[in-house]
């Protein structure tokens, strides 16, 4: 193919290259004029789209603002209308205050707006008059700038974004307000707005948007869960079940696990009656506060068809450019080339190129070419045939005697016949008339008579030789030249390997001057640094100063370098992007051969991850990892260095030991990721609440160390650790849950206390060990009678583990009172610890012991036994059956055969489950959810009753109580000593109760001790009452004789 276009003419060879290339030049023409035109097309698509979600968002927007500002604007103007009267009756002194308040809340509480909307009155200065919570009663709003733009206007509308301390984000809020002007009060409505999507009318809103459209072909709006909410005629489907928008399932998929809120996406869609695939174009934006999606569709093939018609009208108008460009050429070529032709025809007329083959037979530059370049060769040759005899004779009449090199020349036979005085010195087994093949092989001497003459090395007598020769032909004769090599190829060897060493060292090399300024840098240099030869070259290496070392240590570094030529260590630098690092440098001073001055060669590498990784581990071997605070060993070393500097200062310090009150109780509710997370939490209050001077360090598990130096009195002391105990207290959010930490504390003091670290630790934890058994959640300083103390309680320890087995554990009964009656409906068996001469032990106290040794399993199986006794006693003497309540511990609830014997043990004794209520604490039901929901379903099949004890106390999820097959809710008696004067207890124990109510659970009052507080249970409609005011616990005797008089009511509630 080659061939034949070298033989075309000029002209065609012109046509062939000039054509294929204004071709590809009006191909790329059109391709960019086309690409900008899609490129602006495909711009115009997106913004109608944007345009027609922006629309329809806006219009969602105004009829949701509309409809909602209509819809709270309703619920104001019925409340002030209903409450204008009660007012007017208190102004006219028909009714107190009170009673109108109480109407006021009652009547605004009961209202409904929403899930989590309320009523709120406030006077003209923004104080609130009424707020469904009462910690905000009274309270100023009025620095709140939604609620101060309220003041000024009175009624109206207004949104405004609102976030409460325990959400995540801010949420979207909208108020209406209305002046209440029988009391000069305003009255307010909130809500969060995405309580009420379903307030818009989308069949209303629809008709306007079908009629004047969005700007696209369609659209749509849909919720999170795929279903239609406005479309011409697809309005009430699932998007999912629709095929042919199932590729739209994207758009919720990235919601959900991106959170994206816009985008566009390209989708075929197939027409339901031909079947044809249409691509369409789709924009959606997501409307967070609704989850809606706004989706706009335009048909992509219908959009670019007229771009489709214009590209062939281009291509028909350029293939005609394309002819007539062509023709032109042709035309123009012939006129031009003439003379050329001519000029190659006559060339070829001539006798010595007649015959002569060349490449190029129709191509005129191609002959020409040729022709010029033989004419040019020849000349050449010429000139070389006599520069090289020109040469020849030149040195054939001097080179021998005046070269210091060996030379000798031999004959044709090889047969030397000249060698001069370097040649005799130098090849001494040499000599003339000899045979030169002692020293070269025919081989060797033939390839320097070649024409290139390159030259031969070779080893002659242990020395290196470059070897060229010159010929004499006339002679018949011939020169050898020997260049003695041997230096230079080792010094270029050396040489070789210095610059191989140099580039591909793994450490950064410098070569200064005298001064320190950068005469040449490594590969490895600009690797470490960042620095380029054109950046650092020329320029002192001061420039890589960090400034982390003073002028004393550059000025010994130095020093060193000039008295002893060298200087090494580590060094603090700086990279080209101002990063300082750390580097290990050693400098060497040399003398530079070839100018003979003084140089400096600085050889380094960065050992910054070193360092870091020798600090990271040297925190980790003095540092506790989870929360980086000091760890035991560290701890030590700080107590001992504050004891020796109090000592010499004579001043007072102390050392606190805290820990966590039943941490392992915390692990089990939200997990041991969530008690590191407590754990950290707490590390942090601690930093924040003590002195820069103090040391804080986490010495276990749930133990924290604390060192408080230079202190002025036990009164600075105190002061401190109240700090500690109410920042410490504060409630921490960890695992999804909400924990309230309580901590006991020991404190020791220098010198009262000991003045070494051992005592001193020592005696710290003696004081907490004192904290935790008798009043956890507080503190004590050590004192002489600590140890004393802590040893009666070792003793008891050691004691109950022998109480069941001694018979020392016995039960008592505290009855439970109807509401209704006052008659006796049931027991509460209650465990007690006789310990003879040592008296009845506190089950505050032994209770958390058993649990903490393990016997709380084998003494709740006692306990159940003895109670079906006692059911079986009272069986036996009475017609009548009374139910009794059986504490359930949370140990003996997880146990893997809590079903299997409680069954076993109420067969055995024949006892009615329906007698047997098993009470398990709030937090056993809320920390082992699902093995709580199985338990209880299999026990409430049997027919015992399950009540949840200690309700309000614990960290239960409403989620999981209603799930949970129980029976009756307990009220905790902390809820109940307070009543009946304090509203915030009287408001939990109400919402309680309500709960059960909804529940539709029996509902039992726990510590009911005066005749106020049962009057106030009878009033709330409480089930069973139970405590001090009916009957203290009784022993089974006693409770026996009590369920014989059970005609007799306990007590009378009035």
């Amino acid at each position: 193919m080659l061939r034949k276009f070298a033989n075309l003419s000029i002209k065609t060879k012109l046509l062939l290259t000039i054509i294929p290339l204004l071709l590809s030049l009006i191909l790329l023409r059109q391709v960019f004029l086309l690409r900008n035109i899609n490129n602006t097309l495909s711009n115009e698509l997106e913004s109608r789209l944007n345009q027609s979600n922006e629309l329809i968002y806006n219009l969602v927007d105004e009829t949701f603002t509309g409809s909602l500002r209509n819809y709270l604007r309703g619920m104001i103007d019925d409340a002030v209308f209903s409450f204008e009267a009660v007012f007017k009756a208190y102004l006219r002194g028909s009714i107190p205050f009170e009673t109108a308040m109480k109407n006021l809340s009652q009547g605004l509480s009961n209202r409904v707006v929403g899930d989590s909307g309320y009523f709120f009155v406030m006077d003209n200065q923004g104080k609130i008059i009424y707020h469904p919570f009462e910690e905000y009663i009274g309270a100023d709003f009025s620095s709140l700038d939604f609620i101060a733009e309220q003041l000024k206007v009175r009624e109206g509308y207004r949104e405004y974004v609102w976030q409460n301390p325990d959400e995540d984000a801010p949420s979207e809020k909208a108020m209406y307000t209305k002046s209440f002007d029988t009391m000069n009060w305003i009255i307010g409505i909130a809500a969060y707005k995405e309580e009420f999507p379903d307030i818009i009318d989308f069949e209303h809103m629809g008709e306007g948007l079908f009629n004047k459209g969005s700007g696209a072909d369609s659209f749509f709006i849909l919720n999170a869960d795929g279903e239609v909410l406005l479309h011409p005629t697809l309005a009430g489907q699932n998007i999912a079940d629709i095929g042919r928008f199932r590729g739209m399932m994207k758009i919720f998929s990235d919601y959900r696990d991106d959170k994206v809120l816009s985008g566009s996406m390209d989708l075929g869609i197939a027409d339901p009656d031909t079947g044809k695939n249409t691509r369409f174009r789709l924009s959606y934006s997501w409307i967070p506060v609704f989850d809606w999606v706004i989706v706009s569709a335009m048909s992509i093939d219908d959009f670019y068809k007229p771009l489709r018609d214009l590209n062939f009208i281009f291509i028909f108008f350029d293939f005609l450019l394309l002819l007539l460009v062509a023709g032109s050429l042709s035309i123009l070529f012939s006129f031009v080339l003439k003379p050329l032709k001519d000029f190659t025809s006559d060339l070829l007329e001539q006798e010595e190129f007649r015959n002569k083959h060349f490449r190029g037979k129709g191509d005129e530059v191609a002959i020409a070419s040729e022709v010029f370049q033989l004419y040019a060769e020849q000349i050449k040759s010429d000139k070389i045939k006599l520069k090289e005899a020109v040469e020849e004779n030149r040195l054939l009449a001097d080179f021998p005697y005046q070269v210091k090199q060996p030379v000798i020349r031999f004959n044709k036979d090889y047969i030397c016949n000249f060698m001069n005085k370097q040649a005799q010195k130098e090849l001494y087994p040499l000599h003339t008339g000899q045979d030169i093949l002692t020293f070269l092989d025919v081989e060797s001497i033939e390839s320097l008579s070649e024409t290139d003459r390159k030259p031969l090395e070779k080893q002659i007598l242990g020395r290196l030789y470059e070897i060229r020769s010159t010929s004499i032909p006339q002679h018949n004769d011939c020169y050898l030249h020997f260049y003695d090599v041997t230096t230079k190829r080792r010094l270029s060897t050396l040489q070789s390997v210095w610059h191989h060493v140099f580039d591909t060292s793994i450490e950064g090399i410098t070569i200064t001057d005298e001064k320190g300024n950068v005469e040449r840098i490594n590969r490895s240099f600009t690797l470490i640094t960042g620095f380029e030869e054109k950046d650092i070259l020329g320029k002192s290496v001061n420039m890589l100063k960090s400034h982390r070392q003073d002028e004393k240590f550059y000025k010994d570094m130095w020093n060193s370098l000039i008295e002893t030529g060298h200087w090494e260590g580590k060094i603090w630098n700086r990279k080209s992007n101002g990063e300082i690092y750390l580097e290990w440098l050693s400098i060497s001073g040399f003398i530079d051969n070839r100018t003979g001055l003084q140089k400096y060669m600085a050889i380094f590498h960065d050992i910054s991850e070193m360092y870091e990784k020798e600090q990271e581990l040297e925190f980790m071997y003095t540092h506790d990892i989870l929360t980086k605070l000091p760890s035991r060993g560290l701890f030590y070393d700080r107590l001992t260095q504050m004891v020796s500097s109090s000592k010499r200062t004579q001043e007072t310090c102390a050392v606190i030991i805290l820990d966590l009150h039943k941490f392992s109780r915390i692990n089990e509710y939200i997990g041991m990721t969530g008690g590191d997370t407590v754990l950290v939490e707490m590390s942090k209050k601690l930093k924040v609440t003590l002195r820069q001077e103090d040391t804080i360090a986490r010495l276990g598990a749930d133990h924290f160390g604390l060192l408080l130096p230079r202190l002025n009195s036990n009164e600075q002391i105190i002061d401190i650790i109240t700090r500690l105990q109410e920042n410490l207290s504060e409630s921490i959010s960890a695992g999804g849950k909400i924990v309230k930490p309580v901590l006991n504390l020991g404190i020791s003091l220098y010198p009262n206390d000991g003045e070494t670290a051992e005592v001193l630790i020592s005696k710290a934890n003696i004081a907490l060990e004192k904290t935790k058994k008798q009043k956890p959640g507080h503190f004590n300083f050590f004192d002489s009678t600590t140890q004393s103390e802590l040893s009666s309680w070792a003793e008891y320890e050691e004691s109950l583990k022998m109480a069941l087995e001694k018979g020392e554990f016995v039960l008592h009964y505290q009855p439970k009172v109807s509401f209704e009656s006052g008659d006796l409906d049931g027991f509460e068996a209650l465990i007690r610890w006789n310990r003879g001469e040592g008296g009845f032990i506190s089950p505050g106290w032994f209770i958390p012991k058993l649990e903490e040794n393990g016997m709380i399993v084998d003494v709740g199986y006692w306990i159940i036994e003895e109670v079906c006794a006692f059911i079986n006693k009272m069986s036996a003497k009475f017609s009548r059956d009374f139910k009794v309540g059986i504490n359930i511990s949370a140990k003996q609830f997880i146990n893997s055969t809590f079903l299997s014997d409680v069954f076993s043990i109420t067969e055995s004794n024949r006892i009615d489950p329906r007698l047997v209520d098993l009470e398990i604490t709030e937090n056993i039901a809320a920390t082992e959810v699902t093995k709580a929901i199985e338990t209880i379903q299999r026990l409430r099949e049997r027919g015992f009753s399950i009540s949840i004890d200690d309700f309000g106390t614990g960290y239960s999820s409403l989620k999981y109580l209603k799930e949970l097959q129980f029976t009756t809710l307990k009220i905790d008696k902390s809820f109940v000593d307070p009543l009946p004067g304090d509203d915030k207890s009287l408001s939990i124990v109400r919402s309680i109760i309500d709960l059960a109510k909804n529940l539709d659970k029996k509902i039992v009052v726990e510590g009911v001790e005066t005749e106020d507080q049962a009057r106030l249970f009878k009033e709330l409609q409480c089930d069973i009452l139970q405590g001090y005011y009916f009957s203290k616990p009784l022993s089974e005797e006693d409770a026996l004789q009590l369920a014989g008089e059970m005609d007799k009511q306990i007590k009378p509630i009035v």
